[in-house]
């Protein structure tokens, strides 16, 4: 696996923000517990950015923990 602090020091490089779901596996979208909270994420971030339309809207008022 790839320690934190190198995905903190490649998102500061980059200046993008790191999201880190805390237990996760490292196959998210392929994992049966985890793809709906990783799309569901994506979709929140998807709508803060501008994109998705209604659904990614909706979803990002719905999502908790932003």
């Amino acid at each position: 696996m790839i320690p934190t602090a190198d995905l903190r020091e490649a998102a500061a490089f980059y200046g993008a923000e790191l999201e880190i779901f805390d237990g996760a596996p490292h196959g998210l979208m392929l994992d049966s517990a985890w793809w709906q909270p990783t799309a569901d994420r994506i979709l929140v971030w998807l709508a803060a950015q501008g994109f998705g339309g209604d659904a990614a809207a909706q979803k990002a008022e719905t999502v908790p923990g932003d």
